[in-house]
């Protein structure tokens, strides 16, 4: 609502195509199955214990996340303005972390 309220088209277009579209982007690209074994690989090997979640408990958070991001796409035309840089990720990060947290 508050996008499609702007005045300033320019701003707005900025605002979606280089702050909420890849922001949500990521956070749906996080629910990736491969990527959720890995952290749950990394949790695992660190803290001896993994709480399982399933599948429709992370869905309640992809579905919103999802359509949000396909709004986006729609209404605004949102697409990739720049290429991320996928060696450090939030995956590195935790395992970082972790790593600090032993000593």
């Amino acid at each position: 609502k508050i996008l499609s309220a702007m005045n300033d088209e320019t701003l707005r277009n900025d605002l979606i195509l280089h702050v909420a579209y890849p922001a949500i982007k990521k956070m749906t690209a996080e629910f990736d199955s491969k990527i959720i074994d890995k952290k749950n690989e990394v949790y695992l090997k660190h803290q001896q214990a993994l709480i399982d979640k399933s599948k429709e408990f992370r869905e309640i958070y992809f579905n919103p996340l999802n359509a949000l991001k396909i709004t986006l796409e729609t209404l605004f035309n949102a697409h990739d303005v720049v290429q991320e840089d996928k060696s450090k990720g939030f995956l590195s990060n935790i395992e970082q972390e972790l790593n600090i947290e032993k000593i």
